[in-house]
């Protein structure tokens, strides 16, 4: 047969596990859960980047989001083995120029703009390279972080019935210019405690901070292949989750070897 098949033994039927299942199965057809069809004007591109280490081995991955409707990709040729944390300057260079070639093949119409998206900081030169490998576009640059003191915890209060509940997914707060702690679809949904937001930080563009912080709201409703959304924008949480998933499994392949470096 050339149905895709995978074999599943589940201890309980439960809904939300058959979804997944069948969502997981659906992304490895090159299906995607939901789209979004106003996430940006045309043209637009999102890069998201993510670095995972094990033991002394680093692994950065790259993801992206076609600024039409959403549509996610990630193929063999985003990964790149490294030392450290900073992003591997030939990798993010060839990764940059891969992802906007990829657009123009899929539409047969120019990039106009990148949005890249850090998960972290960016750091030494990654900001340079970003923007020297995209000189012939608009670009915004954009970090991510998941905690540090600049990652609060909010809950609305009611004066006058002095009930307490979930901020609303989509509310944020500005910290100071072009950064704010933002309550995602994921971060408001916890089954107890206090909402975990985002910090966004808009490092560099002539984009207003309220179309930056829209879009990192939107990407994080786009369910890729799960039923849920996530906490970070789709791209990202799939480059954090491949980078970490394949450092686990190839951790018997590459040991912990000082000053390895597997590019």
């Amino acid at each position: 047969s050339n149905f895709a098949s995978q074999c599943v033994e589940l201890p309980k039927l439960k809904d939300w596990a058959t979804n997944n299942i069948f969502l997981g199965i659906n992304a490895k057809l090159g299906g995607q859960a939901e789209l979004c069809d106003d996430l940006a004007e045309p043209g637009t591109v999102f890069v998201s980047y993510d670095v995972s280490r094990q033991r002394s081995i680093g692994l950065s991955v790259d993801a992206m989001l076609l600024g039409n409707d959403g549509r996610m990709i990630s193929g063999q040729a985003d990964s790149c083995y490294q030392k450290g944390e900073i992003l591997d300057a030939d990798f993010l260079e060839k990764s940059l120029q891969r992802c906007v070639r990829i657009y123009e093949q899929q539409y047969g119409t120019p990039v106009r703009r990148v949005v890249v998206y850090r998960d972290g900081r960016f750091l030494e030169n990654e900001q340079k390279i970003c923007l020297e490998t995209l000189a012939g576009y608009v670009v915004d640059l954009v970090e991510l972080t998941k905690s540090g003191p600049d990652c609060h915890r909010f809950i609305n209060f009611d004066t006058k019935t002095k009930e307490s509940s979930q901020p609303r997914p989509g509310f944020f707060v500005t910290l100071r210019e072009r950064m704010a702690n933002l309550v995602t679809s994921s971060a408001a949904k916890i089954p107890g405690g206090l909402a975990r937001p985002l910090v966004v930080s808009h490092v560099h563009g002539d984009a207003t901070f309220d179309q930056i912080i829209t879009e990192v709201y939107k990407t994080t409703a786009i369910r890729t292949y799960c039923d849920r959304p996530t906490r970070l924008p789709a791209h990202s949480h799939y480059a954090d989750r491949r980078a970490g998933a394949e450092l686990v499994a190839r951790g018997e392949t590459y040991p912990s070897i000082p000053g390895l470096h597997a590019a």
